[in-house]
């Protein structure tokens, strides 16, 4: 009973908006896993072709993050939603058709800067939807099903990736559509009213004019949420250190057995779906947010130090120790996800929801552009010594994090003042009581 207690009810709007994110996971699961494997073996693609249109799509994701958010406030959350994911499913269409590199290389492009897009129009969503009370608990709900939902995907295309063909492909590109499909349908159910304070949600909906923007304090507090959003995407550098630091570090500096990666991935996932609602509370408020992220780069750093420990270790010891390393990435990264939502959510005017997570979300779109690469020069270049250094940063950026927020909060407070509703939960540099 007390499980099912701490559980979301999944009525009213809580339940198409669950069954989208599940939906819209399972179709980028199945896409994501398959799709390159696909595009080499059976369309010839090289290795640098797959590798230039996804470094190109990061820089797309880039690009469209803040103009997605300012379409977000100007046309809805909503309608912004359902629109991007028709462009998704017909950004898709062509390839049933054909895998030359002239269709798959813009098409992935394309799909790049949707889904950064779709992203920041789906969290801004939540606002709305939920509102301020419950939607960073009901993000991090939100994350474990889409954890679940990738997981599956990439299970089911296993067969596919069996069978192989270009009708294997085919079948591949039609269950994504129709996920992308369902998306939409469920996105429809939603409500088109808002949960967030009447007259700051009114704003929101009805789409402010440029004219209406003070361009000074508006601009300086936008620079300074920007700036606070880079320090995240320092933080949310433990993307690529799974991603990419982990199976390169243990297949090509320890002497773990090869399927250590996917055991260690496996825990991963399963810790982000079992644990990330827990590791949110307290990130509600902005003071508490703050602290998830200062404490995320804690763990992080920790994790490094503990994957440099294992470049001359042999035996169960390095087995043992990259798992703790996992798990302690792990608790970073689940802490990281939560202080984002906090801060993104906490920090942005109620009326301008969509442009400033948009804005915030820059940093973690920097990451993935230039993650791999920070970890792959620095961490894997210099052994085991860059391992310290990345540490080091993210020592420098746990020092960092809350009198940065503390000045963005002070920024938003001259600016816009109290307003009715919102969580006065900055903090500030005498002690103030926080509502999450």
């Amino acid at each position: 009973m007390r499980l099912t207690a701490r559980l979301p009810r999944l009525d009213g709007p809580a339940r198409p908006l669950f069954v989208g994110t599940f939906v819209y996971a399972l179709g980028r699961g199945i896409y994501s896993t398959g799709s390159i494997v696909f595009f080499t073996l059976s369309f010839g693609l090289s290795a640098q072709q797959i590798a230039w249109a996804l470094s190109a799509a990061g820089v797309a994701a880039f690009c469209a993050a803040m103009p997605a958010g300012y379409l977000a406030d100007r046309w809805g959350a909503r309608p912004m939603t359902i629109a991007v994911t028709v462009v998704q499913a017909l950004s898709l269409a062509p390839m049933l058709f054909s895998g030359s590199s002239l269709v798959v290389v813009p098409l992935t492009i394309v799909l790049g800067a949707a889904d950064r897009v779709n992203s920041i129009a789906r969290r801004t969503l939540v606002s709305h939807v939920i509102g301020e009370a419950a939607r960073v608990r009901t993000q991090a709900y939100l994350r474990s099903v889409a954890n679940t939902g990738m997981s599956i995907g990439a299970l089911a295309v296993t067969p596919l990736l069996a069978f192989g063909g270009r009708g294997a492909f085919l079948v591949l590109i039609a269950l994504t559509m129709g996920a992308y499909v369902l998306v939409v349908l469920t996105t429809l159910r939603l409500p088109t009213d808002s949960k967030l304070p009447p007259t700051a949600a009114g704003r929101a909906l009805r789409a402010p004019q440029p004219s209406a923007v003070t361009p000074g304090p508006a601009r300086r507090r936008l620079v300074a949420f920007t700036a606070l959003g880079l320090l995240n995407g320092l933080f949310a550098l433990h993307i690529s250190i799974l991603e990419v630091g982990l199976p390169l570090w243990i297949t090509r500096h320890t002497d773990a057995p090869a399927w250590t990666v996917a055991t260690l991935v496996f825990v991963n996932t399963v810790l982000a779906v079992l644990l990330q609602v827990p590791a949110s509370r307290g990130s509600a408020s902005v003071r508490g947010a703050a602290r998830a992220l200062a404490f995320s780069a804690l763990f992080t750093a920790l994790a490094c130090v503990l994957f440099a420990t294992t470049a001359k270790g042999t035996g169960t010891f390095v087995i043992v120790t990259l798992s703790l390393a996992t798990v302690v990435l792990t608790v970073g990264e689940l802490l990281q996800s939560a202080g984002e939502w906090g801060l993104s959510f906490g920090l942005a005017p109620t009326h301008a929801q969509g442009r400033y997570i948009g804005a915030f979300t820059v940093g973690t779109t920097v990451q993935d552009i230039v993650g791999p690469a920070v970890v792959g020069g620095v961490a894997l270049a210099y052994v085991p010594g860059g391992w310290v250094v990345l540490a080091a940063v993210f020592l420098g950026g746990a020092v960092l994090i809350v009198p940065m927020t503390r000045l963005v909060a002070r920024l938003h407070r001259d600016g816009d003042g109290p307003q009715p509703g919102r969580e006065q939960t900055a903090p500030p540099a005498s002690a103030t009581n926080a509502r999450s």
